[in-house]
């Protein structure tokens, strides 16, 4: 029209609809029976969260309508589903509600160790005299005591099992949990060392004392013979 009526500007601010969207939670990598702090980055803050776990064939809930994060403390338990292992991996669950509505749900790494103080454990040290001339003596006698040593109460720990056994005195080695040594050399005190490894290459150890009398067997140093 060849009429100018110059530039016109309006604004006006719209608030959009809020498209709801599950909250990602990032891999967790911890220590069996320690406390850790899950943060749940939520998209809204009218959201809360349900989470979950799943660790070989043990599942449970860590928490319910959770905000911004969460506090778990690891069960020891879950060493069970380990037995050969020291480490494990599992799956963490996040389930993301808008009130009582499932908006999603996401998954992460669950990256767990077995605690350090899991060891697997020995009651004690059984020695016994096998000569039958000496046991009646009640001592142990050098160059004569054969001992049958066994271990008592080995077991693992969370559902591991012993794999192998050690037995040293005198300088003599026996590769079972029990075992007959050859004759003792030595005399003095004496030190029975036991040690139990498990499924998960962890050690366990015990120690007793026992007490030889020293002797030796009569020998000829000379002779004379005379007619």
């Amino acid at each position: 029209t060849n009429i100018s009526f110059g530039t016109v500007t309006a604004s006006k601010s719209v608030a959009l609809t809020t498209i709801p969207r599950k909250t990602e939670i990032s891999d967790l990598t911890a220590t069996m029976g320690s406390t850790v702090t899950i943060t749940l980055s939520r998209k809204s803050s009218n959201f809360t969260h349900t989470l979950k776990y799943k660790f070989g064939s043990a599942t449970g809930t860590i928490v319910t309508g959770a905000g911004a994060s969460a506090s778990w403390t690891i069960p020891k338990t879950l060493a069970n589903q380990i037995p050969n292992a020291i480490t494990g991996s599992g799956k963490l669950i996040c389930e993301t509600y808008s009130g009582s509505t499932l908006v999603g749900t996401s998954t992460s790494t669950l990256k767990l160790t077995v605690s350090a103080d899991a060891l697997p454990s020995l009651t004690g040290i059984t020695v016994e005299e096998t000569i039958a001339s000496v046991k009646s003596l009640g001592i142990c006698v050098q160059s004569k005591s054969k001992l049958k040593i066994t271990i008592t109460g080995a077991a693992g720990s969370y559902s591991s099992t012993i794999k192998s056994y050690t037995i040293t005195v005198d300088d003599q080695t026996i590769y079972a949990s029990s075992g007959t040594t050859a004759e003792i050399k030595s005399s003095g005190t004496l030190t029975i060392k036991a040690t139990i490894t498990d499924s998960r290459g962890r050690s366990a150890s015990k120690n007793m004392t026992i007490a030889v009398a020293a002797y030796s067997p009569p020998k000829l140093t000379s002779y004379s013979a005379a007619r």
